[in-house]
């Protein structure tokens, strides 16, 4: 799911929800979304490995 998504759920969710339960599902959604990142970037970093053991 992307981060702007995410943004917009959280958003429409804060109509029903108190101040503290809307931050703590924000953080929550920047933490997995960091989460994301770090492994795609991991992934990336482990397939240059391959290609330059490769070469």
């Amino acid at each position: 799911m992307s981060l702007l998504l995410t943004l917009i759920l959280v958003g429409q969710a804060a109509r029903h929800r108190t101040t503290q339960e809307v931050v703590t599902v924000y953080r929550q959604s920047i933490s997995q979304y960091r989460r994301q990142v770090a492994r795609r970037e991991a992934s990336v970093a482990d397939h240059a490995r391959t290609q330059r053991l490769l070469e």
